[in-house]
């Protein structure tokens, strides 16, 4: 892992609150992720996560969308990405909208649960918008929360919120980005849009 973020995860972490990880020097990381891990998701995950355990790191798995195994199970994920993709296709987009809302909310017990029970060291989030079940678990349960940004809907995809649900996302957006421990932009403009929304660089 790189140091800087090492640094920064010691800087928040509450060592009182004491690691299960069982390995000298490694830490336990809860890997989160509130959409469907298919196609290209899918690939990334799995090659992240496989790093990290191939440091000597304990990767714990979390998608309270389709199960705590998905990375395994593509065949249980491929339908729920399938019906999701339906609903997005055909369904009117304030629905679409509002449904992710209830989703993202809904993640928020199973992943406290899951915190609560496997004590990791932070939390890797891979971040979706709306998405406040994992800086909650983090702020419950005391440990860092690093959040992977692919991309800042509000700002740079505008197009997917049904009129009035943008403002929301963008308010959303720079709530919850603003109060990560740290941030992984996977482009320069991904990093340039969480500046223009208020995240503080040195997070990035």
């Amino acid at each position: 892992i790189d140091p800087a973020l090492v640094g920064m995860l010691a800087s928040a972490d509450n060592r009182d609150r004491g690691s299960s990880c069982d390995r000298p020097g490694m830490m336990k990381i809860l890997y989160f992720y509130r959409g469907v891990p298919v196609s290209t998701p899918l690939m990334h995950i799995r090659f992240l996560i496989a790093a990290f355990r191939s440091l000597g790191h304990t990767v714990v798995e979390c998608f309270p969308a389709v199960g705590e195994s998905a990375v395994a199970d593509t065949a249980d994920t491929t339908w729920v990405a399938q019906a999701k993709g339906w609903f997005r296709a055909h369904m009117p987009r304030p629905l679409v909208n509002l449904a992710q809302m209830f989703e993202a909310r809904r993640a928020f017990p199973r992943v406290l649960d899951m915190c609560k029970r496997q004590r990791p060291d932070f939390i890797y989030e891979r971040y979706s918008v709306f998405t406040d079940a994992g800086i909650r678990a983090a702020r419950e349960i005391g440990c860092p929360i690093v959040q992977e940004v692919n991309a800042v809907y509000s700002q740079q995809h505008g197009h997917v919120f049904a009129p009035g649900f943008k403002s929301i996302a963008q308010r959303s957006d720079r709530r919850l980005l603003r109060q990560a421990d740290a941030i992984i932009a996977v482009s320069s403009q991904v990093a340039n849009a969480l500046v223009e929304l208020g995240v503080p660089a040195h997070k990035i």
